[in-house]
């Protein structure tokens, strides 16, 4: 009997087991590609790049890939005891047989390394442009540098001959530079060097200080020593939690928080002396050789043969089946009224945990009815209630009990609980909602929505359930399904409100109702992130959490109904064991720890109040420039013009966030080219083909939220254009047009000019000739002849006077006639022709014995002698007037011959009050006269030839009849 009895109880708790909840540390080995898994040194160079040395290589770390370099890129030697950066941004790598030097990403040897060798050089500190160099067994070297370490002079060696003093460490302590060696502590102070009577001949390992100015001091058999002026305080195994006295490494980080590392044990040493121990129990399954804390508050740990550890943060705990946990996919937590934890798992039940002991229940050995447990709830009379597959369970009184259909239920899977001020609990399951009061089940009727996974209310008592089909609402009456777009028809995982307020995770994100209208809520500005939202919960310090399938969000509430949206995100780079979150797997408990289940296991979170909000924002900086996908890198060369041919551009840039290196997004744009910003991406690239010539500056930024920006890193580069688009081409092209052309219109020019000069002569031929002809016209025979009859008529008349007069006018006239063709421009002063003209009406009014008069008025403005016109040009045209206008009249008649300027230009008006020109020509008709002016047509030919030798216009108006009150007055002719 007793036999069965322990078979019994066997089956009903399977197993007891004891747990430990583990923090989330981040491994990095060779596989994700470290150079080796010994790392002996980490320090952050000013690109905040994490810099490793290992047992065989240096690797260079910007949170995502590993860099590594060796002897083959310039490494002394690829075993590196240590990292240095000083303030310049040099990094120093020391090693056996020398210093290697990296400067502005150019790995060189130590100029002065032939003082090292045959010795394993240590450390390297630089103050005040004092270069430090420790050596295992050789004594203290020190150097003079200047700023930018391309001098480096040596000053001194400290060394004792024949002692073999290991220096272990050395670091400044006020104006001293303090030495842990293996028989103690040595300082350094002015030059003079003198032993600390504290630890005197113990193995120092390490050596540092804290903000409030307290030495701490490692030892590597010893334990610890802090010393606060002459005070020395001894931490030990022996009178603390310190695990074992064998220090070999002490780091203090920006909070005086102490990290030692020893040949089992990583621990920390609050500013309160409280230790706390990281061993395999608690998850760091290491052997700790560094310890590093980076800009951002990372805790980085090198480690003796398992590579790079990143210490996530102490908010964070987890548990899987490697830490006794019944299974690793966990649906729902809850907490009895005795405070142990229960998970339910898929398809391995339920267990336990309390006071660190696991206990497990399984349906195999018949504890339970089924093994994938969907929900669970502690109710107000302490009951727990287990939703399964096969059934609704209550725990109570240390056994279960099972309910199904056959009592009442609508359905036997159960998905979800709540309960309300009434003590009624609601259950939701795959089949509609029932109610359970005083044990009595009742089905809510017209309630067709199926899979409720989650139940709440809003202070306005209504109902509200998460279905396969979208929101349901209830009022106590009606069951109404809600037709927003962003719910209809759309399953909603889990429900939670804030007062007459609701947040619905749905299978198409986050859902806020604000009592009025329904809201898409984005939660992360990552589009690669899921949309499903699997679980909310609103927590004691009024913080949303979100769990999706790409890890978990917070929302600060607080802040969000103040007008501000503060959001966290967690993933396995800050904490989270998987990414993965189940369905309505959360709960707080009853210390405020979060509980929440994933696809790997449970993560338990305490929000540490001591943490202050880190606002440190990484740089971004642009970590390679390469051009038409070659390999080299432009970014630190001098001479950055490019031809026009060489116009495509890859940037590569980093922006080096180390707590959660997937939250990094970039923007950049290439000014001369972009507008405005690029969309944020993850892509830590980007390309630009076919740039034109002109000047760029290539700028990129990085954020983590959103919202605040890293610095921006620039790149300057030129295009040049192509040769036909230069100043220089353009300039020698228009020259050599402007000389062609030049050459051309001189030629066409010259061209012209020949052609003008043989036209000039032309016309000059031409003119002689009707020059010749005016003459001839002006002295034809009739005028000689009768002016010789007239001479003779005088004389036979004994009128020797008349005779003398007319012989002496006719004389002047021949001569002027002679004269005026003998200009070469065939132009003469206006003095001369109005002379002439004087002659000829002289001798013309004698002939005809007084039968016109003349005169000739010549404005005073006009200047005689400088105004120079075509000889006889008149002549013809008062000719005219005399024997065409005036003679045919029987009364005597008159001739006017007016000079005036007008508008720049001389005019001439030669007037008669003859019969005018219509009248002579009728005349002429009707006498049926066959003869011709030539007198009249020479001069218009001559005016004509003139004004293309002289190119200058020489205007004809008339003849032309006066005409007063409708009565001719004779003929006017104008000569401009």
């Amino acid at each position: 009997m007793k036999k069965y009895i322990f078979l019994a109880l066997f089956f009903c708790f399977v197993f007891l087991k004891t747990t430990a909840q583990n923090y989330s540390f981040i491994n990095y080995s060779t596989k994700h590609g470290l150079a080796q898994s010994q790392v002996f040194s980490i320090a952050q160079d000013h690109d905040n790049y994490l810099w490793i040395a290992t047992l065989d290589g240096l690797s260079r770390f910007n949170g995502k890939k590993f860099t590594n370099f060796y002897e083959k890129n310039g490494l002394l030697s690829n075993r590196i005891n240590q990292i240095y950066v000083d303030k310049k941004g040099c990094i120093w790598l020391t090693s056996s047989g020398g210093i290697t030097l990296i400067k502005k990403g150019v790995i060189s040897q130590f100029p002065l390394n032939n003082y090292f060798e045959d010795k394993d050089v240590k450390e390297v500190l630089i103050r005040k442009e004092k270069l430090w160099v420790s050596t295992k067994e050789n004594g203290l070297f020190l150097f003079e540098t200047n700023e930018d370490r391309t001098v480096f002079k040596l000053i001194t060696v400290y060394y004792v001959p024949g002692n073999d003093l290991n220096i272990k460490d050395i670091h400044f302590f006020g104006s001293a530079l303090l030495l842990g060696t293996n028989e103690g502590v040595y300082k350094i102070k002015d030059s003079i060097v003198t032993k600390e009577k504290y630890l005197n001949n113990y193995d120092v390992s390490a050596i540092s200080e804290n903000s409030k100015g307290e030495l701490w001091i490692s030892t590597l058999y010893d334990g610890i020593y802090k010393i606060t002026g002459n005070n020395v305080e001894k931490i030990t195994q022996e009178n603390s939690n310190l695990p074992n006295n064998y220090i070999n490494n002490l780091y203090i980080d920006k909070k005086d928080v102490v990290w030692t590392s020893s040949n089992s044990t990583l621990s920390e040493i609050t500013s309160k002396n409280k230790i706390e121990n990281y061993t395999s129990k608690n998850g760091f399954d290491y052997i700790s050789q560094t310890v590093f804390e980076d800009k951002e508050g990372n805790i980085w740990i090198g480690t003796n043969g398992k590579g790079l550890v990143k210490f996530t943060n102490k908010e964070f705990l987890y548990l899987t089946k490697k830490q006794g946990l019944h299974s690793d996919a966990i649906l729902t937590i809850c907490e009895d009224k005795d405070k142990s934890i229960w998970l339910g798992s898929y398809g391995e039940g339920i267990c336990e945990i309390k006071n660190d002991k696991i206990k497990s229940y399984n349906a195999r050995f018949s504890a339970i009815s089924n093994n994938n447990i969907w929900a669970s709830y502690l109710d107000r009379k302490n009951n727990l209630w287990f939703g399964t597959s096969d059934g609704l369970m209550k725990y109570s009184g240390n056994k279960f009990i099972t309910y199904t259909i056959k009592n009442g239920l609508p359905s036997n899977k159960i998905q979800s609980f709540y309960q309300e001020k009434s003590d009624v609990l609601w259950i939701g399951t795959k089949n509609g909602v029932v109610t359970h009061k005083n044990g009595v089940f009742t089905i809510l009727d017209s309630f067709p929505y199926r899979f409720v996974r989650s139940i709440n209310t809003t202070q306005d008592g209504i109902y509200w359930f998460g279905t396969s089909r979208g929101l349901v609402s209830y009022d106590g009456f009606e069951v109404r399904q809600i037709q927003d777009s962003l719910l209809l028809d759309i399953s909603v995982y889990t429900i939670q409100t804030y007062g007459n307020k609701l947040w619905i995770g749905t299978e198409n994100g986050l859902v806020y109702f604000d009592g009025e209208k329904y809201l898409k809520f984005d939660y992360t500005n990552d589009e690669n992130i899921p949309s499903s939202v699997n679980f909310l919960l609103i927590d004691t310090e009024n913080y949303l959490w979100i769990g999706t399938n790409k890890g978990v969000f917070t929302l600060n509430l607080t802040s969000f109904y103040k007008g501000e949206k503060l959001l966290n995100s967690y993933n396995v780079n800050n904490g989270l064991t998987g990414m993965e979150t189940n369905l309505n797997s959360i709960y707080q408990d009853n210390e405020g720890k979060v509980w929440f289940g994933t696809s790997e296991g449970v993560n338990i979170f305490k929000r540490d109040k001591s943490i202050v909000s880190n606002t440190y924002l990484p740089s971004t900086n642009i970590s390679k420039v390469n051009l038409h996908f070659g390999e080299k890198n432009w970014l630190n060369e001098e001479d950055l013009v490019f031809s026009y041919k060489k116009n495509s551009f890859t940037f590569q840039y980093n922006c080096n966030y180390f707590k959660d290196p997937s939250k990094v997004k970039y923007s950049y744009k290439l000014i001369g080219q972009d507008d405005v910003w690029s969309p944020m991406q993850v892509a830590n690239f980007t390309r630009y083909s076919n740039l034109k010539d002109g000047k760029y500056t290539f700028k990129v930024k990085a954020t983590m939220d959103g919202k605040n920006w890293s610095n921006i890193d620039t790149f300057e580069f030129e295009i040049t254009p192509p040769f036909w688009l230069t100043w220089t081409f353009r300039i020698v092209f228009l020259l050599g047009f402007l000389i062609v052309g030049f050459w051309f219109y001189n030629r066409r020019i010259k061209a012209r000019k020949k052609q003008r000069e043989i036209e000039l002569l032309n016309y000059q031929n031409k003119l002689i000739k009707l020059e010749q002809q005016s003459l001839n016209a002006s002295m034809n025979r009739h005028f000689i002849f009768n002016s010789l009859n007239s001479i003779q008529f005088y004389i036979n008349k004994e009128d020797k006077r008349s005779a003398n007069k007319y012989l002496t006018s006719f004389s002047k006239l021949i001569r002027k006639n002679l004269d005026s063709s003998s200009p070469e421009d065939s132009l003469i002063p206006l003095s001369g022709e109005l002379e002439r003209l004087e002659l000829y009406l002289t001798l013309e009014n004698m002939r005809f014995k007084d039968k016109f008069t003349y005169e000739i008025n010549v404005d005073k403005n006009v200047d005689t002698e400088m105004t120079r016109v075509p000889g006889m040009f008149m002549q013809p045209f008062v000719e005219n007037s005399i024997w065409h206008g005036i003679l045919p009249t029987e009364k005597p008649g008159k001739i006017t011959i007016n000079v005036f300027e007008k508008d720049n230009k001389t005019h001439f008006e030669i007037m008669d009050n003859g019969i005018g020109i219509e009248t002579s020509k009728k005349k002429k008709e009707k006498e049926n006269s066959q003869h011709t002016s030539q007198g009249m047509r020479i001069a218009a030919n001559r005016i004509e030839l003139l004004q293309k030798v002289i190119n200058k216009e020489i205007t004809v108006k008339g003849p032309y009849e006066i005409v007063e009150n409708g009565e001719v007055k004779g003929t006017k002719v104008e000569i401009v």
